[in-house]
């Protein structure tokens, strides 16, 4: 799909997501969300629409409302709770399972979208160069081809020392960069189909701090094309991303089996979620603070975030590359 295609599509929608948002927000007097209708969901579902509004209809603790597996088993962000967290066999001994990309030192070419919810970047398919970026090595997928797809960032609202959605023994971060893959195989040769596999999709957390130099690849991408594209619906294309470029260098990750932290919430999620956090700079942050969301007004992201809050349901199955099974 073209640029052009997307942004008439986008055009079309301007007014209408808005309108179906404000349909379920609740007014500023706390009271208990009136139930939704089939025909309302299923126009929210139609439009991916949701909200990080704690005061909405369909706040982070009211997405199953209409998206049913949203409140369903495996579902993601979760504390990792190192006490529990389990070895990891390697099939060596004192080899450690690390993941890399394949042609790692090339960039996929996409475009950045402010779709309200982030300002994410996606890779135009088809290209071969988006195709090089292949990850390798997934644990439990040994062997098996992950394409780099997508990457977005999430950060709390206004005020809060922690925006990342993972937690490490209840610690969080300032905010999380989110990387994502689909299964790339003979039978699945497209997102959508990759997508919709069991274990289909990889999803890589990578924790961020705050700091004054703004020297890291997190902060290229946000200053070279994010700033471009903070206003609501506004497209940077082309842009390059490398995603080898932002794995801390020491491999140490957890793994485990989740879900979406956005509304489908599916569930054929492999995440790796790694343990040591990179950095952005002051002036990163606060573009990631100014950009127009989706939610009423279209105000800034920061005044809800964009951080879904930790799911008891979430699993207690969590193994770690770092830690040897004697």
């Amino acid at each position: 799909m073209g640029t052009l295609t997307i942004l008439t599509i986008l055009t079309t929608l301007r007014f209408l997501v808005p309108m179906l948002i404000s349909c379920v927000n609740s007014s500023s007097t706390p009271r208990r969300p009136a139930r939704l209708g089939t025909a309302a969901c299923a126009q929210f579902r139609e439009h991916h629409v949701f909200s990080y509004d704690l005061r909405s209809r369909l706040a982070p603790g009211q997405w199953s409302r209409c998206y049913k597996e949203c409140n369903g088993p495996h579902q993601s962000p979760i504390d990792i709770r190192l006490n529990s967290v389990q070895c990891m066999e390697s099939g060596e001994e004192e080899s450690p399972i690390y993941v890399w990309y394949r042609r790692h030192h090339g960039y996929a070419r996409g475009s950045f979208l402010n779709n309200g919810h982030s300002c994410a970047f996606s890779t135009h398919n088809g290209d071969v160069r988006t195709y090089g970026k292949v990850l390798r090595n997934v644990p439990g997928q040994e062997g098996a081809d992950y394409v780099f797809s997508e990457l977005h960032f999430h950060i709390g609202a206004n005020g809060s020392r922690s925006g990342s959605e993972h937690r490490i023994n209840g610690k969080g971060f300032r905010g999380e960069i989110h990387m994502v893959h689909w299964k790339k195989t003979e039978e699945l040769r497209t997102y959508e189909k990759g997508s919709e596999a069991t274990d289909g999709l990889v999803a890589i957390g990578i924790f961020f701090n705050v700091v004054r130099r703004c020297h890291t690849e997190a902060d290229r991408l946000i200053l070279k094309y994010v700033y471009h594209a903070r206003r609501y619906e506004a497209v940077k294309d082309p842009a390059f991303a490398n995603p080898s470029l932002l794995l801390p260098a020491d491999g140490m990750f957890y793994t485990y089996k989740g879900s979406k932290t956005t509304p489908p919430c599916n569930t054929n999620i492999i995440w790796i979620v790694y343990n040591t956090p990179t950095t952005i700079c002051h002036r990163s942050y606060r573009i990631l603070m100014a950009l127009q969301s989706a939610e009423i007004g279209h105000p800034f992201l920061r005044t809800f975030g964009n951080d879904r809050p930790i799911q008891s349901k979430g699993t207690n199955n969590v193994q770690a590359n770092f830690l040897r099974c004697d």
